[in-house]
């Protein structure tokens, strides 16, 4: 009786003490479940790993086509393997299993975020702030639920840095092995930060240690992808770096460099800005100034966190590695789109707004007010992000693409080779994709080398490769049209499937979208 008695107090005292935990725990949840349920909400590069893990099940190897050869055409591994347990299981079960991870991954990433907040002597109202922000902020939710692996990045993430300024070495390694596993350019943009608190902690020895663990988590990935590929490095990485670049080339001047610097001040701070994080999205049912105004008092607060932490060791590796991600948002990825490369950069500045907060409101009172100010903005957007995804779901995503796909599969012959930019939902038609610019096939890759590199785009794929089919939006064939008349003039428009447009409107709010009519073309005639 008295041992029962002992456990229940324990029992009570744990809740009692993780009380902010649970309730945001379960907020997290709800919204996710419920954004799942009323959207039913893929992301079409999520469909492109997925459709490996189908093809893996089927027997006709881990690659998203035939016709070419296994192609490493993914960058995460986990993104994979993950849906690659869940078709395993069932039919059609990879997005469901994502799904379904990353909703234990956001429980995984607030209990790291609790304690991280903990070991830090983050006060309660802003440890209030940094797991309510983690739990509904509109890019962390959506882009999980939505089949990609962002919210497991986030996850690692935080887990690596809790244990790291813990000096506990070896979850810090496994931690290590696996954000690799995850995101391929966390090896240079979290590895080393994580090492760089453990010796802060621990010691060099203990680093080395923390780093051999990681090589015994990623070898076994590196020696499979290398006999089965050829090689570890993924075919997106090759595809992306040789046809996308955000700065000038070598020759450009200094004016040419700042502007294509100061380009990327606005999607900086649409990063914590309600309604707006989403770079795709033109207008807010809110004044634009209110987004505004929030995302300006979380940039100040994180200036403010990241100057008043410079003297405290355990925040050293958090800064060195949220300083070098937001160098990699503004160098390497565009200003629009590309928006599920933020969570992992917003996970740690939350911490830095947070320490912030505390710099410039010193009173419990009035740090809560504001910390709770904040989080009702964060989660204002979710009526209006679910109605948006919905909408945008159901007249783009199963409204076209999906037909698109059904089509290809109905006419397109065995061995006809079809040229895209559009990847996903495609790849589930089954036919010999060369896609723009080569993430999933070698030889549309090669095609695209073979292209000045200023030219390289899917119409100048058409016109290199002249594929049997081409699947255009409508500006792609006034490229073709334009840039290459001769190749153009091979090719006529099959199918229509949309009735074009800009934007997808729902709710009040905007999306800009350039999926809204796609034409399928044939070579020599319909």
């Amino acid at each position: 009786m008295a041992v029962r008695l002992i456990a229940n107090t324990e029992q009570g005292r744990w809740a009692d003490r993780h009380r902010d935990l649970l309730a945001v725990a379960l907020v997290a949840v709800v919204a996710r479940i419920a954004f799942v349920l009323i959207t039913d909400r893929v992301w079409e590069d999520a469909m492109i790993t997925i459709q490996h893990a189908r093809n893996a099940v089927a027997g006709l190897g881990l690659t998203h086509h035939t016709g070419e050869g296994p192609t490493h055409g993914f960058s995460s591994a986990l993104s994979v393997l993950i849906p690659l347990v869940g078709e395993g299981i069932a039919p059609d079960g990879g997005l469901l299993a994502i799904r379904a991870l990353s909703i234990v991954a956001v429980l995984v990433a607030l209990w790291f975020a609790w304690h991280l907040c903990v070991d830090l002597e983050l006060s309660s109202s802003s440890r209030l702030l940094v797991l309510g922000f983690l739990a509904i902020e509109q890019n962390h939710l959506f882009y999980g639920m939505a089949g990609m692996e962002t919210q497991v990045a986030v996850a690692i993430l935080l887990g690596g840095f809790r244990h790291a300024i813990g000096g506990n070495v070896g979850r810090t390694g496994i931690a290590t092995g696996l954000a690799v596993l995850v995101r391929p350019e966390f090896l240079v943009l979290l590895v080393p930060f994580l090492l760089l608190s453990v010796v802060l902690r621990t010691g060099v020895a203990a680093a080395l240690r923390t780093g051999l663990i990681g090589l015994v988590v990623v070898v076994p990935w590196v020696l499979f992808t290398t006999l089965y590929y050829g090689s570890p490095v993924p075919q997106t990485i090759l595809a992306k770096s040789s046809a996308f670049s955000t700065l000038p080339g070598g020759g450009a001047s200094l004016e040419e460099v700042m502007h294509s610097l100061t380009t990327h001040i606005e999607p900086l701070m649409r990063s914590f800005m309600p309604f707006l994080a989403d770079t795709m999205v033109a207008r807010a049912p809110i004044p634009a100034v209110i987004p505004a105004i929030v995302a300006a008092f979380a940039i100040v607060c994180s200036v403010i966190g990241l100057a008043s932490s410079r003297r405290a060791r355990p925040w050293w590796g958090l800064t060195g590695y949220f300083l070098a991600y937001v160098a990699y948002r503004v160098i390497f990825l565009p200003t629009t789109y590309y928006d599920w490369y933020v969570p992992p950069m917003t996970a740690i500045g939350i911490l830095f707004v947070a320490r912030g907060l505390e710099v410039i409101t010193p009173r419990p009172g009035r740090r809560l007010a504001l910390a709770t100010i904040a989080l009702i903005a964060f989660a204002l957007p979710f009526p209006w992000l679910t109605g948006m995804e919905r909408a945008v779901q159901q007249v783009a995503e199963d409204g076209i693409r999906r037909p698109v796909a059904a089509y290809l599969a109905d006419h397109v012959r065995s061995g006809e080779s079809v040229v895209a930019e559009a990847a996903g939902y495609i790849g589930s038609s089954g036919v010999l994709l060369w896609d723009f610019p080569g993430l999933t096939s070698p030889a549309a890759y090669a095609f695209v080398q073979e292209i000045p590199r200023n030219d390289r785009s899917v119409a100048a794929l058409v016109a290199a490769a002249e594929p049997d089919w081409a699947v255009l939006r409508p500006a792609e064939l006034r490229m073709l049209e334009e840039g290459w008349p001769l190749a153009a003039s091979r090719y006529d428009v099959c199918h229509r499937l949309g009735q074009g447009g800009s934007e997808i409107e729902a709710m009040g709010m905007a999306k800009r979208t350039a999926d809204l009519q796609f034409l399928i073309l044939r070579r020599d005639g319909c």
